[in-house]
């Protein structure tokens, strides 16, 4: 097997380079390969740079109907923990009713439509803290 000097390895470079330079359809089809996937790559980092940015705007109505637990003599109530964290979450845009039928009333007044007033619902049923 022959041995490849660095040399003659630098000089195919450089001729491939002036050639690449001298043709200006090779130099777009080179640029562009250079330049589409770092553009693309852009593009989708920036998409989902930070995805809860606008999310103030999506509804989600919250009632909390659990009735808390006894554990060992210790009382408990996970749907107002989890109530209380949700308050502090301003993510998206929580809004806590006491009831669910309040819930619907209010979103019926507010679009004449049932349910369409929020995009989800979170409910904590009685039983939550039982299981």
């Amino acid at each position: 097997m022959r041995k490849v000097h660095l040399r003659t390895v630098f000089k195919i470079f450089i001729r491939d380079i002036r050639r690449i330079v001298t043709n200006w359809v090779t130099l777009t089809v080179v640029c562009g390969l250079i330049l589409l996937p770092s553009l693309y790559a852009w593009i989708n980092i920036y998409a989902s740079w930070d995805p809860y940015a606008n999310t103030k705007g999506i509804k989600v109505g919250v009632v909390n109907n659990d009735t808390g637990g006894l554990l060992k003599g210790f009382s408990f109530n996970i749907g107002d923990e989890i109530v209380h964290s949700l308050k502090q979450n301003d993510k998206l845009g929580w809004t806590f009713y006491n009831t669910k039928d309040e819930g619907i009333a209010k979103a019926e007044k507010r679009r004449g439509v049932r349910y369409d007033c929020h995009s989800r619902r979170l409910l904590a049923e009685n039983e939550y803290d039982a299981e």
